[in-house]
């Protein structure tokens, strides 16, 4: 087929979608010509470079997606005309019966009008049919929720989370572990006649009162009180443990979902909105209602926000819930689904009836109606796949493009481009100069479609406070490269001068290290290209900026060298691996900036390990027979007052704290702990032995930097912890980078291959 008969085609079959009486006809004229051309987009998609085919030369898959889109256009001003007149119909209705009229009619009918001044802002006939309804039924009007859908945090939130208990001073002093510790936090003291203390907790305070709850929650004179108001034990504790899980993943996909149960577009799970629930009746799509006339299915997102709003006592005062979150979350929201033009949706059918709408796909099966039987038969599922709106906004926590969140809509489809003259209801041919829309838009067809296309941007979320109210002072961004993060003076201060403060007990290491930070400064400005000037994405509040102090603290490691010797000493190790060179790259730099390196492109590359044995080679000081350095130099090394600080680490832990990790592939397996298992290779590998039995998370860098083999003829393997086993086996992390001398004794006796 070529372009002109397929154009042709396209031109007769929309001609008599116009002369059609009915609305099913209409559709089906159109889906006459759509359905050849959705052929040939697949026909391309499956073998897109295959030049014998008779179309590829004049019909690009873009030139079908115009013809698809020419059609989508054509099928939606029918249905919108199909609309209006349900409405008319329905107010004429009204008009003789005004005691049949109740708000959520008026309701109803004030969302499709909306549906269509949406498309047609200066449509006549909706305008008219609004205006007739306002001044027929004025006391409906004052009551309207259609455009209140703004949901208001700020009675349950305050600039700092603050959480306090109450409970009997018998009851604390029963448990060793508290006797000691209460009077910190005492707000109200016990005193004659009075019955209960209160101890008061702030936002950085909050792993001591886990301590504290874990004891004392289970007591019946125990009373717990967030930002002043008292809460339920149970619903509190089931929302503490939430807000804990979300500030230890440290990814604002995390209050997002991670599941086809889980996910949500308001960014919270305790507001009872998933996207996909085990019941059709508890999904987001269900509330709202099928239009039979026109096809449509109007979502009713008032009713979205009153549900809302009835779960915000439980969860409101979450730091991790922002206004940005549900407005977003509210714009995200379409007000109206067409399955006719919009591939990720589809009708529901029962006994050939359309009741509703799904998501189309099979990812997962769910109940269509409640039922109080044990068993359900195979007819009472239906299979869907998560929606549209929820992958979008998954989509856009991780990739931070706006371009994501952006709505393509269609506007002036009910006027002639040429004259500017209304189209009649249930046509596309212009009453004034007589020409088919489907004749002028092939004619000029992208240009037609760039007039008629709308693209409505969504808000993205901002910060929950302003850059001056946060504790730390420092400008976070979603990710934060390496040399970025290095040039913030703040960073500098914590990597230097407070690390120094911690692990040294004299001041000589604290100079040293900031010798050795401007050395490092000065070296990395000669050989990296000038930056651009930084620029602060809108982001996802990860956790409350009062808690950034405390995550950025470093924690205590091995003994190791200077501030920017990490970065350089890992890209080197694994130089010659592209997995795990990509893996430190993502951990490392901005998505957009990956070649910003502080070392210089042409410098020489550590080799890669080779498999030999160390008891032909000598061991440098502090390495045991193995390759692990000996307890008592590292005991030496940690009593020494002159001990260099631990920046290597340090550094780990900041750039850890900082940067949002993704998910890795074990991770989304259901991965919880990695354990490292070297069998032979310990006794002939340095580099296994020191690994031999460490615990890693699937997340961090290191775990796919040293994955087996580490050299050709490697045998070492890993074991997997799942999540399904039980916290309390779960072993304890205890993954620590090599030493430097480990590292360089590595670097000193291998020997270089060409890969």
């Amino acid at each position: 087929m070529t372009k002109k008969e397929l154009e042709r085609k396209i031109i007769k079959a929309l001609h008599k979608a116009n002369r059609a009486k009915t609305l099913k006809r209409k559709l089906d004229k159109v889906n006459t010509v759509l359905e050849p051309i959705q052929a040939l987009l697949a026909e391309i998609s499956c073998d897109p470079h295959d030049e014998a085919a008779p179309f590829q030369a004049e019909l690009s898959s873009q030139r079908l997606r115009q013809y698809s889109e020419l059609c989508s256009i054509y099928k939606q001003k029918f249905q919108l005309d199909a609309l209006l007149d349900s409405i008319s119909r329905e107010q004429k209705k009204l008009a003789k019966t005004p005691d049949e009229m109740t708000q959520e009619c008026f309701e109803n009918i004030t969302r499709r009008l909306h549906i269509i001044l949406d498309t047609a802002p200066d449509h006549p006939r909706a305008l008219d049919l609004l205006d007739r309804l306002h001044s027929s039924f004025p006391r409906f009007v004052k009551n309207s929720p259609v455009s209140t859908l703004d949901i208001d945090l700020s009675p349950y939130q305050q600039h700092e989370l603050s959480i306090a208990i109450e409970c009997p001073l018998k009851s604390i002093t029963q448990h060793e572990t508290l006797t000691g510790q209460y009077h910190i936090y005492l707000s109200r003291e016990h005193k004659k006649g009075q019955y209960a203390i209160r101890l008061q907790f702030s936002s950085k305070q909050l792993e001591d009162f886990a301590v504290f709850h874990e004891e004392l929650h289970t007591s019946a004179d125990y009373k717990v009180f967030v930002n002043g108001t008292r809460m339920r034990e149970a619903l509190f504790s089931e929302w503490f443990q939430c807000y804990r899980r979300a500030l230890k993943a440290r990814s604002p996909q995390y209050c997002y979902g991670a599941g086809p149960f889980t996910l949500n577009v308001f960014g919270c799970h305790k507001l009872a909105q998933p996207d996909i629930d085990k019941q059709l009746h508890s999904c987001w799509f269900y509330q709202g209602e099928l239009n039979q006339e026109s096809g449509l299915f109007v979502i009713a997102r008032e009713q979205i926000a009153d549900n809302i709003r009835r779960q915000l006592p439980a969860c409101g005062f979450c730091p991790l819930l922002t206004q940005e979150k549900l407005r977003l979350g509210m714009a995200i929201l379409p007000a109206y689904i067409n399955p006719e033009c919009d591939p990720d949706w589809e009708y529901l059918y029962e006994e050939n009836l359309r009741i509703g709408v799904v998501p189309t796909g099979s990812e997962i099966a769910i109940v269509l109606r409640s039922s109080e039987g044990e068993s359900l038969h195979p007819s009472a599922f239906i299979e869907i796949s998560s929606s549209a709106p929820a992958r979008r906004v998954l989509d856009y926590t991780g990739r931070q493009d706006k371009r994501i969140l952006h709505k393509n809509r269609y506007k002036d489809i009910t006027r002639c481009l040429r004259c500017g003259t209304p189209y009649k209801a249930h046509t596309m041919i212009c009453p004034h100069c007589k020409r088919d829309f489907a004749k002028n838009a092939l004619s000029d067809l992208d240009n037609t479609l760039q007039k008629l296309r709308h693209t409505q941007p969504i808000t993205s979320p901002q910060q929950a406070r302003k850059p001056e109210e946060t504790r730390s002072g420092s400008t976070l961004s979603t990710t934060v490269s390496f040399d970025r993060l290095w040039r913030d003076p703040q960073i500098q201060q914590i990597l230097s001068k407070d690390s120094a403060e911690q692990y040294s007990t004299g001041s000589d290491a604290a100079e040293t290290i900031q010798e050795d930070t401007q050395q490092e400064r000065q070296h990395s400005q000669r050989i990296t290209p000038e930056q651009e000037p930084f620029q602060e994405h809108d982001n996802i509040p990860m956790s409350p900026e009062g808690l950034y102090e405390k995550n950025v603290q470093p924690a205590h490691r091995s003994a190791s060298t200077g501030p920017f010797a990490l970065h350089g000493k890992l890209r080197g190790l694994v130089s010659k691996k592209y997995r795990e060179r990509k893996a430190l790259e993502d951990a490392f730099s901005d998505s957009d900036d990956l070649t910003t390196i502080s070392t210089p492109p042409q410098q020489t590359q550590a080799p890669p390990r080779r498999f030999f044995n160390t008891a032909d080679i000598p061991q440098p000081p502090g390495i045991q027979e193995g390759g692990i350095p000996t307890a008592a130099d590292s005991a030496n090394d940690s009593k020494s007052g002159n001990a260099e600080p631990d920046m290597d680490d340090a550094l780990a832990e900041a750039m850890k704290r900082f940067t949002l990790r993704k998910k890795s592939m074990l991770s989304k397996r259901g991965v919880v702990r990695v354990i490292y298992h070297a069998t032979m290779d310990k006794e002939h590998c340095p580099l296994c032995a020191y690994l031999d039995g460490m615990v890693m998370e699937p997340d961090e860098p290191g775990t796919d930097i040293f994955s087996p083999p580490l050299y050709p003829g490697c045998t070492c393997s890993r074991e997997y912890v799942l999540k399904t086993e039980k916290p309390s086996k779960w072993p304890e992390v205890n993954f620590r980078f090599p030493p430097k001398e480990l590292l360089s004794y590595l670097q000193k006796h291998s020997s270089p291959r060409n890969d």
